[in-house]
């Protein structure tokens, strides 16, 4: 990697006003660039992507059907970004649908959806197998509690890495994955 270019990324990372991390990884060449990447972070919807990772890893193992309905209630609709909030009645989706919300259209409810499905504990446990251990989810999406509780991740085990690795052991769940992943 060019060393005027990682100088010139870094410092302005170091210029910036707030708390920052980043961590790039080139999966092919394994070169790295990182800054303050073992740093705790209030996560928003980064943590989408383990939750995601950890649904796929649970319907691999028949432990979850993603063709399950579920009736998706008035008082479970966020008003913020994703397709749930814009159906004009309670919808009836199956989880496979959430999850494209959630992920390609970072769609809160669908990932609250998830969330109620899968369980609080759950969903930590399987984080935690994934290797990302500082990695935790405290409560849904938008609802209140006190900064310390919330979603915290640090930047150091890559979440992309580790959920590509945690879905790596079942080749249906790879390509699961994939699909809903890609259409972002």
């Amino acid at each position: 990697m060019d060393k005027i270019l990682v100088d010139s990324i870094i410092n302005k990372l170091k210029n910036c006003t707030g708390k920052v991390g980043f961590y790039y990884k080139n999966l092919i060449t394994k070169e790295k660039l990182a800054y303050q990447e073992n740093e705790s972070f209030i996560a928003a919807s980064i943590i989408k992507l383990p939750i995601f990772a950890q649904v796929i890893k649970v319907s691999s193992e028949h432990r979850l059907d993603l063709g399950k309905e579920v009736q998706i209630r008035k008082e479970d609709i966020l008003p913020s970004c994703g397709a749930i909030n814009l159906f004009s009645s309670e919808p009836r989706l199956d989880l496979r649908t959430i999850c494209n919300f959630m992920i390609a259209l970072s769609d809160n409810t669908a990932t609250n959806i998830m969330i109620r499905e899968c369980g609080i504990a759950a969903l930590n446990a399987g984080f935690q197998e994934m290797g990302l251990m500082k990695t935790r989810l405290e409560r849904p999406f938008l609802t209140r509690l006190p900064l310390w509780q919330e979603k915290i991740t640090t930047l150091r085990r890559r979440k992309s890495q580790c959920c590509w690795k945690a879905c790596m052991k079942n080749g249906s769940s790879v390509r699961q994955f994939l699909r809903i992943f890609y259409r972002r």
